[in-house]
């Protein structure tokens, strides 16, 4: 049996203070990359939470991981200007991922290398509070393409909010 560390009031305030962590990352991010005039499209995790929320308000959905897709050509960019802002890149493999002080993760993905077929261009977004969000569509087909159980599951939250 799992011991519960916390309950009440204290659990809703670490669960408060996770989401309002990954707001502050993801709004840290795209005003770097919008201040850099580099595109992107928010895609993963927070991608559906944001079509969660603009689906049905009354669903809850939290996200703790960012997800930005950005040309392959603006990569160098993104590395140079998220460093420079205090994010720790890790390289792992071909996939490019920082950390910030909180340890929450950024993941950058290249449009059109992964999935090439399955991935949003950066044309495919609709902007949703204030964020270039990846259409629904697209976003759906890149999840789809991965076949992880996480992405499965972001999917199955996302049609029963629809």
């Amino acid at each position: 049996m799992v011991a519960i560390k916390y309950t009440g009031d204290e659990l809703w305030a670490r669960i408060e203070r996770a989401e309002q962590q990954a707001r502050n990352r993801l709004d840290r991010v795209t005003s770097i990359l919008d201040r850099e005039s580099i595109p992107y499209v928010t895609v993963g995790e927070l991608a559906v939470q944001f079509w969660v929320a603009v689906t049905d308000r009354t669903a809850l959905r939290n996200a703790r991981e960012v997800d930005i897709l950005v040309g392959e050509d603006a990569l160098p960019l993104v590395i140079e200007a998220l460093k420079k802002a205090g994010f720790v890149h890790l390289p792992i493999e071909d996939k490019q991922f920082f950390l910030d002080e909180t340890a929450g993760r950024v993941r950058v993905h290249i449009a059109g290398k992964e999935r090439a077929e399955a991935t949003p261009t950066l044309d495919d977004y609709q902007t949703i509070f204030g964020v270039r969000v990846a259409l629904l569509e697209p976003l759906v087909r890149m999840m789809l393409s991965s076949f992880s159980i996480l992405q499965r599951l972001n999917l199955r939250i996302c049609s029963t909010s629809a």
